[in-house]
């Protein structure tokens, strides 16, 4: 929406459905002029110019792929139902989810891979922004997932209150709430809705033991947002076939406490201070993923395949606490090696964003593909 003193107007940006939109510097606050850059997860990046006199609308600068038919690929939201409160189900608030595919997708084909891409964390939305990387995976038939979910401001600061200090527990049911969605739902009443925003009122909760449908979830995640994740392998371990966790903040209780590491304090606005409140304390040791870590000796059901990084140099999550993390994995019989292996990679060359330059980045890239594309069942044989 752009809006003037004297009168208010909808300025239709095209392409922007289901995308993002973010400014550009606008150095020169005397201008009439706006620059600003538009993408979404099918449209490569165009630069906008509007001008508020003239009320035109002018594309800059497009970002041409060589062979590249966007017409080939379908975005849509949807919109999951997820319990208002962690203390009743009755009351929902709708999460919503960004679902991106290919046209020609095999509709009949109940094995369809879904990869889901989650943060919620910190305020940050998360970004619905054209990623070359996705269409190896789009091209072989699979379903590219975003929940947003409480934590993110995708819906406005409350968004981001609602999945923070008190009410973090709310991001990690958001990110359940979504994937039983995906798994339990047929992939033809998931794409049904091309093109449209639909909510989902008819999605009931499903027993964790009665999965009712066999679609594959793969979970892509890092930071904050390995939190959520891995707190939630600690609840529920059916949901995904693998996970890609990179360098996730495991161990948020022992951080939180300890105020001579560098960002401890300038962090208790999103998880709380711990030190100083029993309240936080308490609540942030019932979800801390390490301190949950269950004991699985005696038990069938242990954790997905997992690709997990972390790096000597990273300032945000010391390597140290997510190797404890894979240290009390091991000891408490949670993984399968044969079948489930776990991969853990520490880097000494990149830090917390995986600075490394764009050879570094697709080798990367290339290696976490390769995890999700392995038969480790074949591979055994």
């Amino acid at each position: 929406d752009i809006h003037d003193e004297k009168d208010s107007y909808i300025l239709d940006i095209p392409g922007s459905d289901n995308g993002h939109i973010s400014p550009l510097a606008n150095l020169n606050f005397n201008k009439t002029k706006f620059s600003f850059t538009v993408s979404t997860p099918v449209s490569p990046e165009r630069v906008f110019q509007y001008d508020f006199v003239t009320k035109e609308l002018i594309v800059l600068y497009e970002n041409l792929i060589k062979d590249y038919d966007e017409s080939n690929y379908i975005c849509t939201k949807l919109y999951i139902p997820s319990p208002k409160s962690i203390k009743s189900t009755e009351d929902n608030v709708y999460v919503p989810l960004t679902l991106v595919f290919s046209k020609n997708i095999d509709e009949t084909n109940d094995k369809i891979p879904i990869y889901i891409h989650s943060y919620g964390a910190y305020g940050h939305d998360q970004e619905t922004s054209f990623k070359p990387k996705y269409f190896s995976l789009l091209d072989r038939g699979w379903i590219l997932a975003i929940p947003h979910i409480r934590g993110g401001s995708e819906l406005g600061k409350n968004w981001h209150y609602d999945g923070r200090v008190l009410n973090k527990k709310n991001s990690i049911i958001d990110l359940e709430r979504v994937s039983i969605f995906l798994k339990t739902t047929s992939i033809r009443n998931i794409l049904k809705n091309q093109n449209q925003e639909i909510k989902i009122d008819d999605f009931n909760n499903v027993d964790n033991e009665n999965y009712n449908n066999d679609n594959e979830l793969y979970l892509n995640t890092a930071s904050a947002g390995g939190l959520t994740a891995t707190a939630l392998l600690n609840k529920n371990r059916k949901l995904f076939k693998k996970c890609i966790i990179q360098v996730p903040f495991v161990d948020c209780l022992s951080t939180m406490l300890d105020s001579s590491l560098p960002l401890t304090i300038h962090e208790y606005d999103e998880w709380g201070n711990p030190s100083s409140n029993e309240n936080v304390f308490e609540y942030i040791k019932s979800y801390d993923p390490y301190l949950n870590i269950p004991n699985l000796e005696d038990s069938n059901d242990k954790f997905p395949s997992c690709y997990i990084t972390s790096s000597t140099i990273d300032s945000r999550v010391p390597f140290t606490g997510v190797t404890r993390y894979i240290s009390k994995l091991r000891s408490n019989h949670c993984i399968d090696d044969l079948h489930h292996p776990l991969i853990y990679i520490v880097d000494e060359t990149t830090g917390h964003f995986g600075e490394g330059g764009m050879t570094t980045s697709l080798l990367d890239q290339a290696q976490k593909f390769a995890f999700l594309f392995c038969d480790f069942n074949q591979s055994s044989k």
